[in-house]
């Protein structure tokens, strides 16, 4: 009998259906950490770059979104890899949320209190290690307990924690006057307070029991590397998020510093936001509705591609008509479109995600490989947008933009094991 077999039966019989508890605690597990890694990203950090860095501030963002977020590419398959191989009468992943949402509470912390760019990057960094252990624990927790007829309705909810958390902050900082520390002091207690909520909602079968696979540090190594020619699908879905999440960083990335392009150097940083959480809000009421329409659809379809290759398709779509329609109102109606389109994206992916794991005995393990395809572009991203906006402006910023959700709409149709 090989290691991880009785972890195997375990994990892939999941048939009973998930119930209430178990979707407030993914919710709020996934609302305080998509808070707290969309938030800064959309606005704090944009403001202490633009205050760090003066002139460079584009530079600035991308260093501290670079050097810090390389922490979260290690941190979220190490989680899973520590998650799968740990064995208590309490089961296997909740211990690891919560204790990656202390981490990222304490990231949130430093970065409240940091007056220099290397103590930004630190802080970015732990923040980093904390959401990627949230997020690959808790998809781990879907993998193993939502049988796949559920897994759309399951994945609504992490799609509308993804719409509606950036709202949320938004607006904490807009009532606050633009105070960045308390935000981040907001953010931190969210994201422990969903951490929190998880570990006492959501129940695990006892993993004493199962078998232990040995460490191995060449498995460690590995935690990071995909196989795509072993694993052809993973490495379809990993390059499909990849691409969506490129985009995401490229625009939104940078929309506070586009917002006040639209409106002029006169817009403060405190109104500034105002007008952010009023598009975030326009965004994020469409793309509620949208991705949960989406994922009841697709479980009784049993069909996931057709959403994602419409939804990369319409990102692609807004990346582009920024540009045709530079004004307030044009604005507001993208933002519209946009929630529409990655409201059912979101749903999707996490399905999509659970059907493809090829290991039952590795979910933890893949689904941290798997996030390392969020990560990257929050590396890559921001080094590769402000080289676009000292070169060709945002008319080469969105257009790189629309070029990664068109290719997610491709690689997408690729994937063999979902339909």
């Amino acid at each position: 009998m090989r290691a991880g077999a009785s972890a195997m039966g375990s994990m892939t019989t999941a048939e009973a259906r998930v119930g209430v508890a178990f979707r407030l605690g993914l919710g709020a597990s996934s609302f305080g950490v998509l808070a707290a890694l969309l938030t800064p990203a959309q606005i704090l950090l944009p403001l202490q770059a633009a205050e760090l860095g003066g002139e460079s501030k584009a530079g600035t963002l991308a260093l501290v979104s670079s050097l810090g977020g390389l922490a979260g590419v290690v941190a979220a398959p190490l989680v899973g890899m520590v998650s799968d191989r740990t064995r208590s009468r309490y089961g296997r992943r909740r211990a690891w949320v919560l204790a990656s949402a202390v981490t990222g509470a304490l990231g949130l912390a430093g970065l409240a209190a940091a007056t220099s760019v290397p103590a930004l990057m630190l802080a970015f960094g732990v923040l980093q290690i904390g959401i990627g252990g949230v997020i690959a624990g808790s998809l781990a927790l879907v993998a193993d307990q939502v049988p796949s007829r559920q897994r759309g309705e399951i994945s609504a909810v992490f799609g509308v924690a993804g719409a509606l958390s950036p709202v949320f902050g938004a607006w904490v900082f807009s009532l606050l006057g633009g105070d960045v520390p308390g935000a981040y002091l907001v953010l931190g207690v969210l994201m422990l307070g969903g951490g929190l909520l998880m570990l006492v909602t959501v129940r695990e079968p006892s993993s004493v029991s199962d078998l232990v696979r040995p460490w191995d540090w060449q498995e460690w190594l590995a935690c990071v590397r995909l196989n795509p020619r072993r694993d052809p699908d993973l490495g379809w879905m990993w390059l499909t998020r990849f691409l969506v999440f490129l985009g995401l960083a490229l625009s939104l990335g940078f929309s506070l510093y586009w917002v006040q392009e639209v409106l002029g150097p006169g817009a403060g940083p405190a109104e500034v936001a105002g007008y952010i959480a009023v598009s975030t809000s326009m965004y994020a009421l469409v793309a509620v509705v949208s991705g949960v329409i989406a994922g009841i659809v697709s479980d009784r379809l049993m069909r996931r591609k057709a959403f994602v290759v419409g939804a990369g398709l319409v990102l692609s779509a807004c990346s582009v008509a920024n540009l045709a329609w530079p004004t307030w109102t044009g604005i507001l109606v993208v933002a519209a479109v946009t929630g529409l389109a990655f409201g059912v994206y979101s749903t999707m992916d996490l399905a999509v995600a659970a059907d493809v794991l090829p290991r039952a005995d590795e979910y933890a393990r893949d689904l941290g490989v798997l996030q390392s395809a969020n990560t990257f572009p929050s590396l890559a991203g921001p080094v590769l947008g402000a080289v676009m906006l000292s070169g060709a402006g945002f008319t080469g910023l969105f257009a790189a933009a629309a070029l990664c959700m068109a290719g997610a709409a491709f690689t997408v149709t690729r994937i063999t094991a979902i339909r």
